[in-house]
């Protein structure tokens, strides 16, 4: 990866509004769907749910497939980050 790349990942990170980037946190850990990061951030899931979108529109989240909710029983995108973004597919904010 080339340094112009890096650079502009870890700009974009530091753009990041305080919850965005918890929320990029918690997908960085592990692949999640927005409800367990709803669940384990004790947020509510339009809060969640409204900034993956955000960070999947900047190219720092990408879906990662789907599992079926225990409570629902109902399809679940399953989000995780972007290994070693590239400059080409960040969107600045």
């Amino acid at each position: 990866m080339r340094q112009t790349s890096i650079d502009a990942y870890k700009s974009i990170l530091d753009k990041l509004g305080a919850k965005q980037r918890l929320i990029y946190d918690a997908f960085c850990i592990t692949p999640l769907t927005n409800a367990e990061v709803a669940d384990f951030l004790k947020l509510p899931i339009n809060c969640v749910t409204g900034r993956t979108n955000e960070l999947v529109e900047m190219g720092l989240v990408k879906y990662a497939g789907t599992k079926i909710h225990h409570g629902t029983h109902r399809r679940q995108i399953i989000w995780k980050c972007v290994d070693n973004p590239d400059a080409r597919q960040l969107k600045f904010i």
